[in-house]
């Protein structure tokens, strides 16, 4: 993990669940990444954000995944760089 520490109102990356599998396994819309504001800093690896999607915003609070494939988690964007010390 990126030793990047997000402040409030600082741009992350929201993973959305994307739809539920069909019986196949696929999806008829696949987990992505949303832009997602930081609203308040809750510990370490969690954070309330203000999510926005095509379809609309919402607010949530979601834990960190710097992997960044698990739905309903955030991690810093791929443009920022690393914070040393």
């Amino acid at each position: 993990m990126r030793n990047v520490q997000p402040t409030i109102g600082d741009r992350v990356h929201y993973r959305s669940w994307g739809s539920a599998p069909l019986p196949d396994g696929r999806q008829v819309h696949p987990a992505k990444c949303r832009t997602a504001i930081v609203t308040e800093i809750l510990a370490a690896d969690m954070c309330s954000l203000f999510v926005i999607n095509p379809s609309g915003f919402f607010w949530d609070d979601c834990p960190r995944d710097e992997d960044g494939h698990q739905g309903g988690t955030w991690h810093m964007p791929c443009d920022r760089p690393p914070v040393d010390g």
